[in-house]
């Protein structure tokens, strides 16, 4: 949330992916959370199938070229760590 709020990474589209819960439960979920990002929705599991998500979370940072650059199995442990990996790709 917090890189989301930051005007230095404006260029930067992020999103979350729910393949599981309905849009009531996400809703509740991203309100009790304040989480403001988006939400994208995957209830074919098409997005997971064509990037080969295996867990959850997994996070996937992909360059201007739409090439993913980072693949991370788990969460980013600190916004440092998020941060670190977006500046090697937002130049």
């Amino acid at each position: 949330q917090a890189v989301y709020q930051e005007s230095r990474y404006q260029n930067v589209a992020i999103v979350a992916m729910n393949r599981d819960e309905d849009t009531a439960t996400i809703s509740q979920f991203m309100q009790q959370n304040g989480y403001t990002f988006p939400v994208a929705l995957d209830p074919g599991l098409s997005v997971a199938e064509s990037y080969q998500v295996y867990a959850i979370p997994e996070t996937f940072l992909i360059g201007p070229d739409g090439v993913v650059r980072v693949k991370k199995i788990g969460a980013f442990l600190n916004k440092g760590e998020l941060e670190s990996s977006l500046n090697m790709i937002v130049r």
